[in-house]
């Protein structure tokens, strides 16, 4: 029967167990099934004859970590690498920093380097030799090949054939995004097809929507007015090589603009009416189009209120259009307004009014 003393080294914890006899045991009886199963799990024993069991502690080059940031980065964009240590007083320690083969920087306390990343598809390569004040030595590498990613979205918003701009995303509305992104590999692009994507939104990942050649996302129509966060990481199958991006979208409220319909032109598409308009003849037809209401939504679902001087009118037969006459050829000027409402989504509305100037027709003498 010998007089053993143990204790026991944990992450972040240690445990001194107190001097105990046992005879045929290594561990105390409960103890050593919970303690062999912890991670990282190490004993030291003494005992008369001396040490048997040696401490295995992290070496000087375990205890030294590398931060990239951004982890991704994309081409020419400031990259810092600091090295960091929970064991070593980096402030004391010396640095030599190695970039492309070339000594760059050295320095006490020099644990950080900043350089600016290069074309797509370049890899810098950055090696860093620290020192200790006793003596001792480390040396970490780290390669950053940029890569970069366009990340663009579309609305599923209702807009004109004649309109030549973008479908905005509004309230209730639905969106999708689509990343293209561009990671060389042995110079050439890697086909967006053959990459894996994680895909989150407003944070949170969507891991049913990421995956193996899924470059794009479909973000189904919120009942509150947010701004979408969406934030896509496509990488190669061996996860060395990456690209990032992020973007936001803010809804806007949905429009209502007014034209003028000519009886042998049609809708005078190339000018919207703003502020007021002129009846020039008796009688004058104005056509409203709405944009960015959900492009899913049924006309029956979209009600138009149209009103004169804010006294709602007769809805027109054809609901978009209202023919104004002035029979009596008085002069005066009258305001027309239109409230458009989205009956399945609804808080998708607008409001949109012009002034209408009226003078009374000159008539010409006949002799």
């Amino acid at each position: 029967m010998s007089r053993v003393l143990r204790f026991f080294i944990i992450p972040s914890l240690l445990l001194f167990a107190t001097t105990q006899l046992y005879a045929d045991t290594l561990y105390p009886p409960g103890l050593s099934g919970i303690l062999q199963n912890q991670p990282g799990f190490q004993t030291t024993q003494y005992s008369s004859q001396g040490i048997t069991t040696p401490v295995n502690l992290p070496t000087f080059q375990e205890a030294v970590d590398v931060i990239v940031s951004p982890e991704n980065p994309k081409p020419g964009e400031k990259v810092k690498i600091t090295i960091t240590s929970s064991s070593i007083d980096v402030k004391r320690a010396t640095f030599t920093w190695i970039v492309n083969g070339k000594k760059t920087e050295e320095g006490i306390a020099k644990s950080s380097l900043e350089i600016e990343a290069g074309k797509a598809g370049e890899t810098t390569g950055i090696s860093v030799v620290l020192r200790s004040p006793t003596g001792q030595q480390a040396t970490k590498k780290v390669s950053i090949t940029p890569s970069d990613i366009d990340l663009t979205w579309q609305a599923g918003t209702y807009t004109p054939p004649f309109y030549e701009g973008k479908a905005l995303y509004s309230i209730q509305s639905g969106l999708t995004a689509v990343a293209f992104p561009h990671i060389i590999s042995g110079g050439k692009e890697v086909s967006p097809d053959s990459l894996v994507y994680e895909w989150k939104i407003n944070g949170v990942p969507q891991a049913s929507l990421s995956g193996y050649a899924k470059n794009s996302i479909a973000i189904p129509a919120k009942f509150l007015p947010q701004t979408i966060t969406i934030e896509v990481k496509a990488s190669t199958l061996d996860g060395n090589l990456a690209a990032y991006e992020t973007i936001s979208v803010d809804p806007i409220d949905p429009k209502i603009l007014f034209y003028r319909k000519l009886p042998l032109q049609g809708v005078a598409t190339e000018k919207a009416l703003v502020g007021e308009a002129e009846l020039a003849d008796q009688e004058g037809t104005f056509i409203a189009i709405p944009y960015f209401f959900s492009s899913d939504t049924p006309n029956s679902s979209i009600t138009y209120s149209w009103s004169i001087n804010s006294a709602k009118t007769e809805t027109p037969p054809n609901e978009k259009e209202i023919t104004l006459r002035n029979t009596e050829n008085n002069t005066g000027r009258s305001r027309v307004g239109l409230r458009v409402e989205n009956m399945k989504n609804i808080l998708q509305a607008a409001e949109n009014s012009f002034i209408l100037n009226y003078n009374p027709i000159e008539q010409t003498a006949s002799f």
